[in-house]
């Protein structure tokens, strides 16, 4: 019914209805330092983001991308050998770029090598989506770990101590994505889509 920043929106509306005529825990005075506490994690993500954004623009101007994709060629003509280097490449962008600026920057590059090693669109699509998830709950730059933290109120290197078995957890889930596609593909070949 909504999409995320509306359900977003949607949560605090009902959070507030509940706290102030239901439970009857909040009051008004408490809202200026919920305020304060909300403006203080929304900059702390939004520094990172624009930070990401300047280096992605950097990317860009110095054409980095084409230099990956020659590299890429140059290595390997395996489909197999391609992913492992995508995703040890996109792994490496996501902890530093936000996974938007980097799917604009490497998409065009990666995608057509991809396609002309006989790899399906939609499997690399999700490959590289995959990994910049991944890529944003990682240190240094790891955007969620950084609201979870804030959220939380626990300080960030405990955050990603914590985080270290899911993050391993979620990295045998990508191995296993990458390299058995009809896990991924059968639903759309399923509903006529390939």
């Amino acid at each position: 019914m909504f999409t995320p920043t509306e359900a977003g929106a949607i949560a605090v509306f009902y959070s507030l209805i509940i706290g102030f005529f239901v439970l009857r825990t909040l009051t008004l005075g408490d809202l200026i330092p919920m305020l304060k506490h909300t403006a203080f994690l929304t900059a702390n993500v939004l520094m990172i983001i624009s930070c990401a954004k300047i280096l992605g623009w950097v990317f860009a101007a110095v054409q980095v991308q084409v230099y990956i994709g020659e590299l890429f060629r140059s290595i390997s003509g395996s489909p197999g050998v391609y992913l492992l280097l995508v995703n040890i490449l996109l792994l490496l962008v996501g902890m530093f770029m936000d996974g938007t600026a980097a799917i604009i920057i490497l998409a065009p590059i990666l995608t057509p090598i991809a396609l002309s090693l006989g790899i399906n669109g939609v499997h690399f699509g999700l490959i590289m989506v995959l990994n910049l998830v991944i890529g944003a709950g990682t240190p240094p730059l790891g955007v969620c770990v950084f609201i979870a933290s804030g959220i939380a109120e626990v300080p960030i290197e405990k955050t990603f101590r914590e985080i270290l078995p899911f993050l391993a957890a979620e990295i045998a889930v990508l191995f296993v994505v990458t390299y058995i596609p009809d896990l991924i593909l059968i639903i759309p070949r399923t509903l006529g889509y390939l």
